[in-house]
């Protein structure tokens, strides 16, 4: 008499952690069977891997296409077994940049428009929070995220928008002009900066650093716009001066009759 021991098959079932699986993004593949000691995997694109939970990025012709992936396990009896699933691969959205309308190094208070392709079917999301193609920020860090419709998502490489201080437009000198005189204004900001003085009621403009405002019978105040620029990034600051004409008292003489002779 000859007991002959029948031992149950491996379970070759398997998992892919990775949903949906997209071009060129690894998937994780897990055999999920309990009385299995060998696993190996044919990917169906010409890959192999031998052991459980391999990585593995499918990169068909064209974008998209479909995988059989093959499980063959083998239990403690030598007994083996083999079982197969078909992976759609869907495509990932093209890869894009991030372009800036007004560069990526502003003057502060200015305005920048970070933007990629508008893509019919792509969804955004930028680290902002924003879900269109562009979004218009004052400065910062920032990216964003395409998605399709198949839900295959790309992050782009975000970018750093720099704020650059505006220059000094503060100045010194006396606002009035005594009588029929003038008086000069000195602006502070020193080198590696552009001047433009305007007399907004006379037109008159200066590019030095001082500008001298003369006595005009016909305006009694006048307003000077002074803009410094820095000549290394452009930026430009102002500042409005009002001078005003000022008449000097005239002196106070008194005689006092002394003795007479």
């Amino acid at each position: 008499t000859m007991t002959v021991e029948v031992t149950d098959l491996p379970d070759s079932e398997f998992t892919v952690n990775t949903n949906p699986v997209c071009y060129g993004q690894p998937a994780t593949f897990m055999g999920t069977g309990t009385n299995v000691i060998s696993w190996e995997w044919d990917f169906g694109d010409g890959a192999t891997f031998i052991g459980n939970n391999p990585q593995h990025a499918f990169l068909p012709p064209g974008g998209s296409g479909s995988f059989t992936v093959e499980l063959q396990t083998e239990n403690g009896a030598g007994c083996r077994d083999t079982t197969s699933q078909v992976i759609m691969v869907f495509p990932v959205p093209a890869q894009d940049t991030i372009e800036a309308s007004n560069g990526f190094i502003i003057c502060d208070g200015d305005a920048t428009t970070l933007s990629v392709d508008l893509v019919a079917g792509l969804s955004y999301l930028w680290t902002n929070g924003a879900v269109t193609s562009s979004i218009t920020v004052y400065g910062g860090h920032q990216g964003v995220t395409l998605t399709t419709a198949d839900s295959c998502k790309v992050v782009l490489d975000p970018v750093d928008v720099q704020i650059i201080p505006l220059p000094d437009a503060s100045w010194i000198g006396t606002p009035y002009i005594c009588d029929s005189g003038s008086t000069t204004l000195t602006a502070l900001a020193g080198g590696g900066h552009t001047y433009l003085w305007t007399n907004q009621q006379t037109g008159a403009t200066g590019t030095s650093r001082d500008f001298t405002i003369p006595y005009n019978p016909s305006f009694p105040a006048q307003s000077i716009l002074l803009q410094v620029t820095s000549n290394d990034y452009g930026c430009t600051a102002e500042s409005m001066i009002t001078v005003t004409q000022v008449v000097s008292p005239a002196p106070d003489a008194q005689i006092t009759a002394g003795d007479a002779c």
